[in-house]
């Protein structure tokens, strides 16, 4: 019976190693998505904080009309990129 027992202890020590390591490697290769996760989740946070001011900045957006406001954000984003490496 102790011996059952002994083994039964050895069995679960491996498993909850085994578990910590796959955790580890699916946190490490989520990384990329967590942060832009974040990032999303960080505008909408903003969002929700200001609503007034974000309802005038769609307000705005669909007076002026979303294609200039959307290239110059294309733009502005992709000078971003060259300006950071």
């Amino acid at each position: 019976m102790k011996g059952r027992l002994l083994e039964l202890e050895q069995r679960r020590n491996r498993l909850v190693e085994r578990s910590a390591a796959l955790r580890a490697s699916m946190s490490a290769a989520a990384g990329p998505v967590t942060r832009k996760a974040e990032a999303a989740d960080r505008m909408i946070a903003a969002i929700r904080s200001r609503p007034l001011l974000a309802a005038i900045g769609v307000g705005a957006l669909l007076g002026v009309g979303l294609r200039l406001p959307l290239q110059r954000i294309l733009q502005l984003a992709s000078l971003y990129a060259l300006l950071k490496k």
